[in-house]
């Protein structure tokens, strides 16, 4: 059965399933957090953002790509447990220009660290955000937000800011309830507004 919503930005296949778990979409209390990731970088600033997920002894589950230039961001997608998973850990990477797509068979190993290259290409990537130890809340579909500010951005393998609470990982993050219609998203301050009265 079809989910009866559609996400924005959704990466690969409708969700990222974890282990074999059966996907519970048919029903509108499904156990789902929805991983929402936006950035203060424009869209021809960066190229993919890949996604990473593990959970237990079980790394990868799933894999795919967001485009920012065919796609409006906020990236989304839904993780859903299986086996009695009671967490999870995400890692998203961003890619510089030029990197559109991870492809159609990329399936990551685990989080690619600052400075990894993605499969099949010599590009370095910018930088990484890790969301560990995200717990289901039973039957309650759930936010995450992701954020990747540009202060996060890696030159090579040196990356300054990887402690600053907007570049670090977050352990066991706080959730939100999920609506379609309001994910979060990262504020960037234009001209009028950050203009001296």
């Amino acid at each position: 059965m079809k989910r009866a919503r559609e996400r924005r930005g959704l990466v690969g296949a409708a969700l990222v399933a974890l282990a074999s778990a059966t996907l519970a979409g048919c029903f509108p209390d499904a156990t789902e957090v929805v991983v929402v990731v936006d950035t203060d970088l424009k869209p021809r600033e960066f190229g993919a953002l890949t996604f990473s997920v593990a959970s237990g002894n079980f790394n990868g589950a799933g894999g795919g790509s967001f485009d920012p230039t065919a796609t409006a961001l906020p990236a989304t997608v839904g993780v859903v447990p299986g086996d009695d998973v009671p967490t999870f850990d995400i890692t998203v990477t961003m890619w510089p220009p030029g990197v559109m797509s991870a492809g159609p068979n990329f399936s990551p190993t685990g989080p690619a660290p600052p400075g990894a290259t993605l499969p099949g290409s010599t590009a370095t990537s910018l930088t990484s955000r890790k969301a560990s130890h995200v717990r289901f809340v039973a039957g309650a579909q759930q936010t995450l937000f992701l954020p990747i500010t540009r202060q996060c951005l890696c030159n090579g393998t040196s990356c300054p800011h990887a402690l600053d609470p907007e570049c670090k990982e977050l352990i066991a993050p706080a959730l939100t309830g999920f609506d379609s219609s309001h994910l979060p998203r990262i504020v960037v301050p234009t001209a009028a507004t950050t203009a001296a009265p």
